[in-house]
């Protein structure tokens, strides 16, 4: 909520997960009372199936808060058609 946590960030990464996971989405409910629509961001790719367990800021949130996702990928880069597919399917 905008402020640090020296408690959290000596925590490992899945220690961490375990303690923010429950208020990733406090944000998006307070936001959500005063806007009719709140965008949320992914820090990643939601392909990374080995993170998926312990992953709180790609599906876990837009699950949570039930929001409709999309997937946006950047055609000037090269590779987006494959990306997206790739990414879809996993």
């Amino acid at each position: 909520m905008g402020r640090v946590d020296p408690t959290i960030s000596a925590l490992t990464w899945l220690e961490r997960q375990r303690s923010c996971g429950p208020s990733s989405v406090r944000p998006y409910v307070v936001l959500r009372h005063d806007y009719e629509q709140v965008v949320i961001e992914g820090g990643g790719s939601p392909a990374e199936i080995n993170l998926r367990a312990s992953d709180i800021v790609n599906m876990r949130v837009a699950l949570e808060c039930q929001a409709a996702s999309n997937l946006v990928a950047d055609i000037d880069r090269g590779g987006a058609f494959a990306h997206l597919l790739g990414t879809w399917h996993c």
